[in-house]
Formats: structure tokens, C-alpha cells, sequence
């Protein structure tokens, strides 16, 4: 038994902004088909027998970079050279979203960071299912991001989808669609599917841009979980440096006192969150606000 990761390793997609200067952190959204099965009926049954699995339809992603983000790219199974239109009554084909899988791979395995909204549940999850039924290895370890756990962790609002969030914050909404019916367009190459699909998935990751722009001043504040990978590990520079965004322009607000050690705090003049010193402080003073 080997691992042959060659041919996983040899699949082009878009590198990091700044590679090796600045941790890479893969925003991304995926799109799947819906799961077929047989019923004897419409209304609470059970499902008989399954007919096809889930696969990944399409993925719409981004490294994010707080100066030089890169564009948003589209992978869909129509760009396979070897695509063939699968209908609800086509023979199942264990491996058909190889084609994306193999770069969702590739790109977990470049990043330091993945995130998703609702990625826990749903979007991680499924490409690693995926990842292992297409038969490859498990890409590189990289830190994980749900910006749902995020909104849940720091804000009580009615409602954490992404829609709710972009009307919440004023940034629009989520993309229009003609229901299943364009999952199924898609599924079977049809053009206007395809281009409706691919407007949907890329204005999906437009808002998982702005939604974790948006709490990544809160994420990681002194106290909490932080899921960030930590840019001080990435930028060479003698003095303190912004966990959260790697800038280099800190002011100093007073201390942070969790418990019997004092700590000098600092905030980020560039994404505003607050962080402490690593090592505690003799110093007395007023805690500032």
C-alpha cells in the first residue's frame, strides 16, 4: 500500500497572492447535486433505495489577502473535456465530479486556512467525502473556518445565513436561480443552466468575502477561540504584528486582565481587532478603552 499523490499534486489551479510571505486562506463555496433515491410516494417516506450520491457540481473560490485578494475562479464539470451530460435516469458514475475534486485537493492541500460559510456542516465535510470516494489522500492539514460559528460566537442575530447576513449589512443578497430546475439544467450541460449556476456560485463567495471582512476584527479577540492562521509566523519584522491581517500599525490601549496576569493590549489600526502582548506586564496604569 502506497500514496501516490503525483498526479493530485500535478493539477493546476491559482496560486496565493504572496506565497510563502503571507498565510494562503481559500475562501470557497461549492455547489452539489441533489441526492437521488426512490420513494413510494411524495410526503414523509422513506427513501427505498439510493440511486445516485451527491457529487460537486461546481466550486467558486478565492485566496483572500487584506491588500491584494485574488480574483474569484469557477470550476464546473461542464469544463471537463471528458464532461457527459448525467440525467436523473443515466447510469451512476462513482468518480463523475473528479474533475472538481481534484482541485478542491489541490488547493486544501496549498492552503493554511479553508473557510466556508456553514463549512462545518456542510462544505468541508463534503469535499472530504468526496476527496476519499474519488480515492485520493487527505490533502495537507490546514486550519479550518466556518463564518457562521463566527457570527453565532460574537453577535445574536434572527438569522446567520448568508442571505440574512447580506440584507442585514446592506450587501444585496443572494443570486437569483429557477430552483431545481437549474441544479438539473446543469447536470446535464444545458447552457442557461450553466451560466445561471455559475453567477449563483460566484456571488456566493462575493458575500463570504464581505460577510468575513466584516467579523474579522472580532475573531480570535482576547479570550476567544481563534481559528485564524496567526500572520506573525509569516511576516519577518522585529516588532509587534496584527494576528489577524499582518499589519504593522498596533496602538497600544492599556491592559487586559483575565485573571492574575496583566497583559498590555493592542489594537490594529488597519482591520480594528484587539489583541495582547504574549508575555504579562509589571506596569500599573489605567485600563483604556
Amino acid at each position: 500500500m502506497g500514496i501516490n499523490k503525483a498526479k493530485w499534486l500535478n493539477v493546476d489551479v491559482p496560486q496565493p497572492p504572496d506565497p510563502g510571505n503571507s498565510p494562503a486562506i481559500l475562501l470557497y463555496d461549492l455547489e452539489t447535486t441533489p441526492e437521488m433515491g426512490w420513494t413510494w410516494g411524495k410526503w414523509k417516506q422513506n427513501v427505498i433505495r439510493n440511486w445516485k450520491p451527491q457529487y460537486i457540481l461546481s466550486v467558486a473560490y478565492r485566496w483572500w489577502h487584506p491588500t491584494d485578494p485574488s480574483p474569484i475562479y469557477y470550476h464546473a464539470l461542464t469544463d471537463d473535456p471528458k464532461f457527459r451530460p448525467d440525467h436523473p435516469w443515466t447510469k451512476p458514475r462513482p468518480t463523475v465530479d473528479r474533475y472538481n475534486v481534484a482541485r478542491l485537493w489541490r488547493l486544501f492541500d496549498m492552503a493554511d486556512a479553508t473557510m466556508a460559510h456553514n463549512g462545518d456542516r456542510f462544505d468541508w465535510g463534503k469535499t472530504n467525502g468526496r476527496i476519499s470516494l474519488n480515492g485520493a489522500p487527505p490533502p495537507s492539514p490546514a486550519k479550518q473556518i466556518d463564518t457562521v460559528k463566527e457570527y453565532r460566537r460574537y453577535f445574536q442575530h434572527a438569522s446567520n445565513s448568508l442571505d440574512d447576513l447580506a440584507r442585514r449589512y446592506g450587501w444585496g443578497s443572494k443570486q437569483g436561480h429557477s430552483g431545481i430546475d437549474t441544479w438539473f439544467g446543469a447536470m446535464a450541460g444545458e447552457q442557461w443552466a450553466v451560466d445561471e449556476m455559475r453567477e449563483y456560485n460566484i456571488h456566493d463567495v462575493e458575500l463570504l468575502t464581505k460577510a468575513f471582512e466584516q467579523i474579522l476584527p472580532w475573531i480570535g479577540m482576547p479570550g476567544k477561540a481563534n481559528p485564524l492562521p496567526n500572520w506573525g509566523h509569516w511576516i519577518k519584522d522585529e516588532g509587534a504584528v496584527c494576528k489577524r491581517c499582518g499589519s504593522t500599525h498596533l496602538q497600544s490601549r492599556g491592559f487586559y486582565e483575565p485573571s492574575t496576569i496583566r497583559y498590555r493590549k493592542w489594537q490594529c489600526m488597519n482591520c480594528g481587532g484587539y489583541d495582547r502582548s504574549r508575555y504579562g506586564v509589571r506596569e500599573r496604569g489605567p485600563k483604556m478603552r
